[in-house]
C-alpha cells in the first residue's frame, strides 16, 4: 500500500518528489526506506520473503474492481435496466461527465442519466484497465474479474458474490478508520506526531 501510495502521488501534476513515512508499524523504518528507494518487498526484506507481493496486490485489485462494479451495476438496475440490457452494454455506451458528476448510459431504447455516479464509474474503469480487462470501445462494459462475460441468467448469483466482497471491504474500512480514530483522535495536524506535521 505504501508503494502504491507513492506511485499515485507521483502522478499528481506539479509533484516533483515524494517521500513516504510509515508510522506505528513494527518495521516502519524498513518499509519507509524501501519504498522511498523504489525497492520491491523482496528487496527490502531479503531474509524474510521468498515470494513477491504481486499476487496479493492482484487479489486486492480484483476486490476493488468487484466492489466498484457491484455499486455501478446496482445503480443501473435501480434506474430500470434489466439483466439482458446490462450484459449487452459496451464501453462506448457509457459516458462520464466529470463536470456534473453524472453518467449517461445509452441503450437501444433510451439514454439513462444517473446523478453523482461519475466517481464510481471512473474508479471501476480504472481498475478494469489495471487488470487489462478492457481493450477497446466495443468491449463489454461488464465482465467478471477474469475478463469473461457474465453468463445470461447469472447476474443475480454474480451480484451475491460481488456484494460479499464489497461488504468485506466496507467492514475493513470501518475497522481501520476506528483504529485510526482511537490512536490519533480527529484526523488533523495536531493528531500527527511531532515532526510529521505539514
Amino acid at each position: 500500500m505504501a508503494a502504491d501510495l507513492r506511485t499515485r502521488v507521483q502522478t499528481i501534476p506539479g509533484v516533483r518528489s515524494v517521500h513516504i513515512f510509515l508510522l506505528d508499524h513494527c518495521t516502519d523504518q524498513e518499509v519507509s526506506d524501501g519504498v522511498n528507494a523504489g525497492k520491491s518487498f523482496t528487496e527490502a526484506f531479503p531474509d524474510e520473503s521468498e515470494d513477491d507481493l504481486e499476487a496479493l496486490r492482484l487479489t486486492f485489485l480484483r476486490k476493488g474492481f468487484l466492489m466498484r462494479q457491484d455499486t455501478l451495476l446496482r445503480h443501473l438496475m435501480h434506474a430500470g435496466l434489466d439483466e439482458a440490457t446490462l450484459l449487452s452494454l459496451r464501453l462506448v455506451d457509457l459516458i462520464i461527465d466529470e463536470t456534473t458528476q453524472r453518467i449517461f448510459v445509452t441503450t437501444p431504447q433510451r439514454v439513462i442519466q444517473i446523478e453523482r455516479d461519475a466517481h464510481t464509474a471512473q474508479s471501476y474503469l480504472r481498475r478494469a484497465s489495471a487488470l487489462d480487462l478492457h481493450h477497446g470501445p466495443e468491449d463489454r462494459l461488464f465482465v467478471d474479474d477474469q475478463g469473461q462475460p457474465i453468463p445470461p441468467g447469472g447476474l443475480q448469483n454474480y451480484l451475491r458474490h460481488s456484494r460479499s466482497v464489497r461488504m468485506n471491504i466496507m467492514f475493513n474500512t470501518v475497522f481501520c478508520t476506528d483504529m485510526f480514530q482511537t490512536r490519533y483522535g480527529s484526523a488533523n495536524k495536531q493528531s500527527l506526531p511531532e515532526g510529521e506535521r505539514a
